[in-house]
């Protein structure tokens, strides 16, 4: 893999362009086996069956081919499957579909529908408003990757928000096109960016995909994370002994339960703008903020977490006005994600706290 400490026109001098590279076959091979199977003159004719995981013979439709067989397409997998918008639950009886339809066949009519009209916009080139498709916004990742598979031209098969705000800054872009909201309007800002770049005049958008990654892969940041078996460290002999790690003790649940171990990522970190809080010894947020940060995470089926720091070291326990905000301000309206909310509190030394708070107020606590 190319470095990524190369300056861009070190990384396309490095490029491999041949089209017997093994990752550009093996992008136009599943490509074009999608394109065969899901035809974009059949969707209107396409069934939940057809469509959705979960299933006996999951491994035949859309979104299983999405997410797991077209990797060199822009990967999808990992985190929760809320992303695909409809799927059969497999903790339990029944779908997971959005809320506001009755059943899921119900919101598959929508969805469908909605996925129609983003490919007629996007053949007209009305990218602007594929945006407001209220039922497909609730799967950014399933939207772009679509949207890729049908117009390969136009939309780059890079498919996570945080990866097209990394690739937008460090090309420099400006910052209102770095901070837009619209996953759509990220990527063709990204591939606007990268096609004023004279070295790479008819490069192809899976080329284009591959040099970003090759160049300034976010993936390759190594994170090391400090886990305390429980407050001061009280269950390292057992965690030692047993050879396990603890985080949020019998609280956490099964976690075979989650889709997977990403399930528990923190995706996007929302910033205040300038007038969204008020500093007064202590700091204080105005609704706006609040009602913004909603507003995304309802919109890419997610919830929200609170973070915030205290001048200390090691466990963090709450205070009065953290208890406050987050269980009396934030906990109830944050409700309206499906999600409860997420209280993270860091000390001075790299360790966090965190918490659940569900509609009963109740509290727990893990952690990192």
């Amino acid at each position: 893999m190319i470095k990524s400490n190369l300056t861009l026109s070190q990384a396309i001098a490095q490029f491999d362009q041949s089209p017997t590279n093994p990752v550009a076959e093996g992008y136009r091979s599943q490509r074009a086996e999608i394109l065969k199977r899901f035809p974009r003159d059949q969707w209107p004719q396409m069934s939940l069956d057809d469509y959705a995981l979960g299933q006996p013979a999951m491994e035949d439709t859309y979104c299983h081919w999405l997410e797991y067989k077209s990797q060199w397409m822009g990967s999808i997998r990992g985190g929760s499957a809320r992303k695909l918008i409809i799927y059969k639950q497999r903790d339990r009886e029944g779908w997971y579909f959005p809320k506001g339809f009755s059943n899921e066949r119900e919101a598959w009519d929508r969805l469908r529908s909605e996925f129609l009209q983003a490919f007629e916009l996007a053949a007209r080139g009305d990218w602007e408003r594929i945006d407001e498709l209220e039922t497909l916004a609730l799967g950014p990742a399933v939207k772009l990757k679509s949207l890729h598979v049908y117009f390969p031209d136009e939309v780059l098969p890079v498919c996570s928000t945080a990866h097209l705000r990394h690739f937008l800054r460090s090309l420099g872009g400006p910052s209102e096109e770095v901070t837009a909201s619209s996953v759509v309007a990220l990527n063709r800002f990204l591939l606007a960016a990268l096609r004023r770049e004279p070295a790479v005049k008819g490069w192809n958008t899976e080329e284009l995909q591959r040099l970003l990654y090759n160049w300034r892969d976010p993936r390759e940041t190594r994170r090391v994370l400090k886990i305390a078996p429980g407050e001061k460290a009280r269950f390292w002999d057992d965690c030692l002994r047993e050879g396990y790690i603890c985080v949020g003790w019998d609280e956490v649940g099964d976690l075979s339960q989650f889709e997977s171990k990403e399930a528990f990522r923190i995706d996007e970190i929302i910033l205040p703008f300038d007038g969204d809080r008020d500093l007064h010894g202590n700091v204080s947020y105005n609704p706006e903020y609040l009602t913004r940060s909603l507003d995304l995470a309802i919109a890419r089926g997610a919830g929200l977490a609170f973070m915030h720091s205290h001048s200390s070291p090691g466990w963090q326990g709450m205070s009065k006005p953290d208890v406050i905000a987050e269980r009396d301000r934030l906990a109830y309206p944050v409700g309206a994600t499906g999600l409860p909310l997420v209280g993270l509190t860091a000390g001075t030394d790299g360790h966090w706290s965190a918490r659940f708070w569900c509609r009963d107020g109740r509290r727990r606590r893990f952690v990192l």
